[in-house]
């Protein structure tokens, strides 16, 4: 039992949803790189109390209701925000973020909203969506010049 859908975030090849009611993150139709498909839901592993929700073209992101910050997928240019650059093939915490209260995932960056108005950003920057000034990829979060 799912629940009803009260956020969904499409990326790429990859959709996510998040049930409200369970607050339990499910996806299905995952990245090819991932090596996992399914054509009916699957509760995403290691990953409960979820608030928030995004999905890239072949990286997803939650925010847990704490304010933490998760990521999983691919990672070649750093937009899981974890400073490495292999897979992940399930949910690991992005380290330095705290607060966060909304996300959005571009193709190869990621960007999230502080619950304290702060903006964050990581990942591919060849035209300089990031926001700092520079073209160069960001691997870890940034605070953003908007603030």
């Amino acid at each position: 039992m799912y629940g009803h859908i009260d956020r969904v975030a499409l990326g790429g090849d990859c959709f996510t949803l998040h049930p409200a009611p369970l607050a339990v993150l499910s996806r299905w139709n995952e990245p090819r790189d991932l090596r996992s498909t399914s054509r009916t839901p699957v509760q995403t592993k290691n990953l409960s109390g979820v608030a928030f929700v995004a999905a890239g073209a072949t990286h997803a992101m939650a925010v847990k209701s704490d304010g933490t910050v998760w990521a999983w997928g691919s990672n070649e240019r750093g937009q899981r925000g974890n400073g490495d650059a292999y897979d992940l093939y399930t949910p690991k915490q992005v380290l330095g973020l705290s607060g966060g209260l909304k996300l959005a995932a571009g193709e190869l960056h990621s960007m999230m909203v502080g619950s304290d108005g702060t903006g964050w950003a990581w990942g591919f920057n060849d035209d300089g969506q990031l926001g700092n000034g520079n073209p160069l990829y960001i691997p870890l979060p940034i605070q953003s010049l908007l603030n």
